[in-house]
């Protein structure tokens, strides 16, 4: 990086390869409480959770298996949902990995989805 900022083809920064995408998931997840919205119900989708799937779509390999937690934590506390309950939906979410047929699932989980006729590898 020179003093002018970032040149195109460069790569970018370690840091903001890192916070960029859980800022974003974060502030998807507080986004509902900060629209003037007044509703008995639910009226936007989990922003929060559809940002994390395409950032694990996007980048699989930038996050460990665990970022779930803290991030479902985040989103259970800004949501009103129980505790827990966004923690282990996307903990399950990212230790699946069921969204993309490139990925690799758990020879457990092929066996019960019966993966080996499917586009799915396993194990």
């Amino acid at each position: 990086m020179n003093r002018h900022g970032q040149r195109i083809g460069e790569p970018a920064s370690r840091w903001r390869m890192q916070i960029v995408p859980i800022a974003t998931v974060m502030i998807a997840s507080a986004l509902p409480l900060m629209l003037p919205l007044v509703a008995s119900s639910p009226v936007l989708p989990p922003l929060g959770l559809l940002f994390f799937l395409s950032w694990q779509l996007l980048r699989t390999e930038m996050w460990p298996v665990w970022i779930g937690l803290p991030l479902g934590l985040w989103d259970d506390l800004f949501s009103g949902a129980p505790i827990g309950t966004a923690i282990a939906l996307w903990t399950a979410f990212r230790r699946l990995r069921c969204l993309s047929p490139f990925h690799t699932l758990p020879p457990g989980i092929c066996s019960a989805l019966s993966c080996r006729r499917s586009s799915f590898r396993c194990c």
